[in-house]
């Protein structure tokens, strides 16, 4: 395990303050999702994990990100990998990030199982075992 990254205190306040207020269907703060991944990450992985989600909602560029977190070309081509396009099916998605490679790729995928298994223990998954079963699905296409 490498040591702590200090720009993992500024992505966790960016994401935290880009997510004020902001809730899923069980009033859970959508904060708690990225702190929930980041933890499930090794140190290296932290500052990628903290935000992972914010491009694809909306709330922050790939550009903007890299310039207000020093994002190394490995962490952004991660990053890339991370952001769901919505023309891009789900599976096309999964498939895409378990088949780069190099660094960025093995980034996108820790940081992607992290994701998905706190998805897997969000209090939805009881309500959705559509959603479970796709998690589940890509999980064990990501592998260990």
């Amino acid at each position: 395990m490498g040591a702590p990254d200090p720009r993992e205190p500024q992505a966790e306040q960016l994401a935290s303050r880009l997510y004020r207020g902001m809730t899923d269907a069980h009033g859970i703060a959508t904060v708690e999702h990225a702190a929930a991944v980041a933890s499930n990450c090794p140190l290296e992985a932290r500052v990628v994990a903290w935000v992972h989600d914010l491009p694809e909602d909306g709330l922050a560029s790939l550009a903007e990100l890299a310039r207000k977190l020093s994002l190394t070309a490995t962490e952004r081509t991660a990053l890339e990998l991370l952001t769901h396009r919505e023309s891009l099916p789900y599976t096309d998605y999964i498939e895409q990030i378990a088949r780069s490679r190099g660094t960025a790729g093995e980034l996108a995928r820790t940081v992607k199982r992290a994701d998905l298994e706190a998805n897997l223990a969000r209090p939805k998954q009881a309500e959705r075992p559509d959603l479970r079963a796709r998690y589940v699905k890509a999980l064990a296409r990501l592998g260990d």
